[in-house]
């Protein structure tokens, strides 16, 4: 499917999920369980010649015996056959069948930040939704429940992951807004349509990535099936998942109001813009310049994110309204989401909303006090100081050619 092709189809989807959104949801649906009725096909017919022998064997067994005995003439033939049947077959079952892998990050325990979890159980009680397993705390400036098997296809299990740069750049209030909207994501269908199109893109994912190192064998049996669906799926999905965020948005106002959700919301884009044009280039350019990496890089950031400077902030704020919706982010824009809410209505930029109060937090002084070595426990950081590493040989060696 060429690009423009999909992007019409989205355009057209959009209409009709706002035309009828039940039925388009068991649409959703019906491909979903498409995509793993064709994945069982093919364990299934992989099965049919083991099934094939066992009925031979059971009705006619001397006949089945001496036509084995006959093929046993082409072991030269039969051999790699069958090595490359029974990998097939196992690589298929082994798809849907595999541990999958928690995401990355530090588990935090009830006594380090009982605020939170207290916060957390109470927005799933309201909410409907399933507590999560875990709370993870990783170096990204984002929040995201992650909703998986626990293996392979089977069961539920929901991981809670948070942004330390995040958390220190909002007010509590501002955080549970966030938390809010996150919990919206695992209450009523949405937890279940991402565990089971997770699960579906993840044995998929599995199979064809095992098929590649095996040469493509058996690619014949799928190739044609996954090149039509999985487009067709994940534009089905991309717009159901849009209405899943404008939902979560509702569910965050509901439980925590308007002003700690748009206030957030503007903070998180503001502030991630910022890292990224600002923080973060000034520490590529101290990379390629230096000899050394740059030190103490989290430190820095954090202490970047609780500056406030109305000057800075303003353009900024402009910019990230400017940006229109478009369909590379599930996610509205931000002028969209605010408007969603009545936070905002077109005409004088909202205001620029104040940040933490340090008095007061969600997370306890033992989390706080906690050693957050980037090198020990945060995988992200530790991909940037690699990075600085990188740009410093660089620019040692322009500057010795």
């Amino acid at each position: 499917m060429k690009f423009d092709q999909y992007i019409s189809l989205i355009r057209g989807l959009e209409k009709s999920a706002a035309s009828n959104r039940g039925w388009y949801e068991i649409r959703v649906m019906l491909l979903t369980m498409l995509g793993y009725g064709y994945f069982f096909g093919l364990i299934l017919l992989m099965f049919a010649p083991i099934a094939i022998v066992a009925i031979g064997f059971w009705y006619a067994p001397a006949t089945t015996w001496d036509q084995i005995l006959l093929l046993t003439r082409l072991w030269w033939l039969i051999v790699p056959g069958l090595t490359m049947y029974f990998g097939f077959l196992g690589t298929a079952v082994l798809a849907i069948t595999a541990k999958v892998p928690d995401p990355e990050g530090t588990e935090i325990q009830r006594s380090e930040a009982p605020k939170l979890f207290e916060f957390v159980n109470t927005a799933c009680k309201e909410l409907k939704a399933k507590k999560p397993k875990k709370i993870l705390i990783d170096d990204s400036f984002n929040a995201a429940v992650v909703t998986m098997p626990k293996l392979g296809i089977f069961g539920r299990k929901v991981i809670l992951l948070l942004g330390l740069p995040m958390m220190k750049a909002l007010s509590p209030e501002q955080l549970k807004a966030v938390l809010a909207h996150e919990i919206g994501h695992i209450s009523g269908k949405h937890g279940l349509f991402t565990k089971w199109a997770y699960q579906m893109r993840e044995a998929w994912g599995r199979l064809i990535e095992s098929q590649e190192l095996a040469g493509h064998k058996f690619s014949f049996l799928y190739k044609k099936f996954v090149e039509w669906y999985f487009p067709y799926f994940t534009a089905y999905s991309f717009v159901l998942m849009r209405e899943h965020e404008r939902e979560a948005d509702r569910e965050a106002v509901n439980l925590v109001g308007k002003t700690a959700l748009g206030e957030a919301l503007i903070l998180v884009e503001t502030k991630e813009r910022s890292l990224a044009e600002e923080f973060w280039a000034a520490v590529r350019e101290e990379n390629i310049t230096n000899d050394k990496p740059t030190l103490q890089i989290f430190s820095r950031m954090i202490a970047a994110l609780s500056v406030e400077d109305p000057d800075r902030s303003r353009p900024s704020l402009e910019k990230a309204l400017a940006v229109p919706t478009d369909l590379e982010d599930t996610h509205p824009s931000l002028a969209d989401r605010l408007r969603a809410i009545g936070y905002w209505t077109d005409g004088e930029l909202p205001p620029t909303p104040r940040q933490v109060k340090r008095t007061r937090r969600l997370s306890s002084s033992a989390l706080s006090k906690r050693s957050w070595s980037p090198n020990s426990i945060l995988p992200g950081m530790r991909r940037t100081l690699e990075l600085g590493r990188k740009d410093t040989n660089i620019s040692r060696r322009r500057r010795n050619e």
